[in-house]
Formats: C-alpha cells, sequence, structure tokens
C-alpha cells in the first residue's frame, strides 16, 4: 500500500509542475503594451501638464489627474461618438458628438449634463476661449455661437453659408466641385471676436466680429491644375486651424499640406512639406513658441522648431502606424496625441521623443 502511494505521489508530482510551468508561462506571454480603451479615439483636451481627457468611439470619454499615470471612464449619458471635447481649466469643459451632441462639465467630467443644441448635425469640433464664449462646427455648414458658457447656442448657419454660395457663384463652373454645404471640421478662435474655422474642399473662413459676419478665404497654391484633357479634381479638404496670434495661423489637411497666413488669414500660402510625395492627411496642428507640430495618418508626425517656418519629417518617432487624429499641448513640452484602436502617445521634451501610454506600439524596424 505505501509503495503504491509513492508511485502515485511519483506520478501525480510532474502533473503539478506542469501546471505552474503553464501559468507562469501564460503571464510571461501577457502582450508588451498598455491599453487605456481599445476604442478610436478623437479628440484629446490637456489644459495643463497634469489633467487629460480623451474622448471617442461609442462615448467613449475618459480622464487621467496625473499626466497619464492613471485613468478614469466619465460617464456621459449618451451613447454617441466623442468627436471633440475642449477644457479651459481643471473644471470647465465642453464635449461634442453626432446627432448635435453637447455636453458640459463644472466639476472636471465627475458629472456631465446636456446643454440643448439647435442642431441634429453630427458636431465636429467645440473651441471655448473663456467660460462664456465659444464655438461649435460641424456637418453640413453647422455653425453654433454662445456668448453664456452654453446655456443658450445660436444657429449661425446662414451666416457661415452666404458668403460660401457667393464665392461658388463668383468661380462659376471651374470649382462646382465644392459643394454649398460643405462639413465644417475645424474651428479655432483667440478671443470672443477672432475666430476661423477649416473646412472641406480647401475652405477657410474668418470673422473678426464674433461670428456676425463671414469671409471666405482659400489658398491658390493648392487649386487644381487641369488641362482639358483631365477631369477637375476637388481641393484638399482641411481638418485642423491653428492661430498664434492675430496675425499668423496654420491650416492642415489632405495631401499633406500645411498652410500658413501672416495676415489674419486674408492670404494663404502653401508651406513646403516633407510629407508632399506620400501624401498623407494631416488632421492636427498647434504652435507653442518657438514649436509646432503637425500629425495625421499612418503616425505621420511633423516638427517645428522655428514657430512653423520650416517643418521636419520624425519618422517613427510616435512609434505607430496607426491615424492619429487629434493633439493638445498644455505647453511647449508637454503634448499629447490620440487616434486608432486607443492608441495615446505622450511628450514631455517637446516632441523630440514620445511614449505610448496606450496602444500597440511598432519596433524601429517596422519604419
Amino acid at each position: 500500500m505505501v509503495r503504491r502511494n509513492v508511485i502515485l505521489g511519483m506520478m501525480i508530482l510532474p502533473l503539478l509542475f506542469s501546471c505552474t510551468a503553464s501559468e507562469t508561462t501564460n503571464e510571461s506571454a501577457a502582450p508588451p503594451f498598455k491599453m487605456v480603451t481599445p476604442q478610436h479615439l478623437f479628440s484629446v483636451s490637456a489644459p495643463d501638464p497634469d489633467h487629460v481627457w480623451i474622448g471617442g468611439y461609442k462615448s467613449t470619454l475618459m480622464y487621467s489627474p496625473d499626466a497619464g499615470k492613471t485613468w478614469a471612464k466619465q460617464e456621459t449619458g449618451v451613447a454617441w461618438d466623442i468627436c471633440s471635447i475642449c477644457f479651459i481649466d481643471d473644471t470647465a469643459g465642453w464635449a461634442v458628438g453626432k446627432e448635435g451632441t453637447i455636453l458640459h462639465t463644472t466639476d472636471g467630467g465627475t458629472t456631465w449634463s446636456s446643454q440643448s443644441s439647435p442642431s441634429v448635425n453630427h458636431l465636429l469640433d467645440v473651441f471655448f476661449v473663456d467660460h462664456n464664449n465659444g464655438w461649435i462646427v460641424g456637418y453640413l455648414t453647422t455653425m453654433l455661437r454662445t456668448t453664456d458658457g452654453g446655456k443658450t447656442w445660436q444657429d449661425r448657419h446662414q451666416q457661415v453659408k452666404r458668403p460660401i454660395d457667393a464665392q461658388l457663384e463668383r468661380e462659376g463652373k471651374v470649382f462646382m466641385l465644392r459643394p454649398r454645404d460643405p462639413s465644417l471640421n475645424a474651428v479655432h478662435a483667440l478671443d470672443s471676436r477672432h475666430v476661423w474655422i477649416a473646412a472641406e474642399y480647401g475652405t477657410i473662413l474668418c470673422s473678426s466680429d464674433g461670428g456676425d459676419t463671414w469671409q471666405t478665404r482659400g489658398c491658390k497654391d493648392i487649386y487644381p491644375v487641369v488641362s482639358e484633357k483631365e477631369w477637375l479634381s476637388p481641393m484638399p479638404s482641411l481638418y485642423s486651424i491653428f492661430f498664434k496670434d492675430k496675425q499668423n495661423g496654420w491650416a492642415v489637411g489632405m495631401d499633406g499640406v500645411i498652410l500658413h497666413t501672416a495676415d489674419s488669414g486674408t492670404t494663404w500660402s502653401k508651406l513646403e512639406s516633407p510629407l508632399a510625395k506620400e501624401k498623407p492627411t494631416l488632421y492636427a496642428v498647434k504652435i507653442v513658441g518657438s514649436s509646432g507640430w503637425a500629425l495625421g495618418q499612418f503616425g505621420e508626425y511633423m516638427l517645428s522648431r522655428d514657430g512653423g517656418t520650416t517643418w521636419q519629417m520624425k519618422t517613427g518617432a510616435l512609434r505607430t502606424r496607426r491615424w492619429l487624429r487629434d493633439m493638445d499641448f498644455a505647453d511647449e513640452n508637454n503634448g499629447w496625441a490620440v487616434g486608432e484602436r486607443g492608441t495615446i502617445v505622450r511628450t514631455t521634451d517637446g516632441g523630440e521623443t514620445w511614449t505610448m501610454p496606450s496602444g500597440m506600439p511598432l519596433k524601429p524596424d517596422a519604419f
């Protein structure tokens, strides 16, 4: 009997060791990357180096109070995509999205409340300059304006539509590929009066009276050049616009274009872009101090160290080939970018190097 027990023990012992080895193997096989969320991310807002909010697909809205060390999901009460977020400090913020969704918080996102929206169109971008003055843009020439923090929103669709229609009439048949109701993709303001909008088909709109009246602008450098034997191609759409001061602004979009103005947006010129050959779409641009950043499809990323005058391509710096839809910088050193499948990248040295708090990084030789 004793001998039988010894034999059974010897048979069981290897099985015990194999279970332990299997568990150890499974743990070591865990993916060597972190995922804050697996959802596509469309917007990021970082009013200071510590506080950051990200938003995206299926009402995804998450917050970090400690520069990305920890993250918490915030409940919005809606099911739509969050397309844009704007925080003016660590407590007051707005988020907008599909089906005319407008959300507001006064406690850093612990609670969100819906604001009455005069539009049911998809809202693509929101920008506030202070607690009262803000703008929202979106599909079908949607443009909303508030002067009371969003308690009431005014629909400024007609004010924006008139100059676009007038320009189409002036241009005649040559640019009929540009629609009368283009999507307004991005809005930026410096104060309660000076506002700029970037839109489809190379359209740029400027206002110096808080959005009561608008002027359409464009860049002749991106007008299509065709012969009688060629089909007319549309001008590249613009997806981001940023003004450093009342004179100097930048806009980026399809075909890797990056535009600059030095006269408040009256005239625009196309800057030399290192992405001109590959022509990826650029989704975001920002200038702080003497540094500038632009990024978009396939993880493409450009850096400027002379205030946006010249740009250098930084292949592989973001460690991803996924699209990046938005970025924000709290100052000249601390910045964030977000995009496809939960990708979040962060820099603390002005964009020279980036870390990836969330996402699947690629090895350097993948570039």
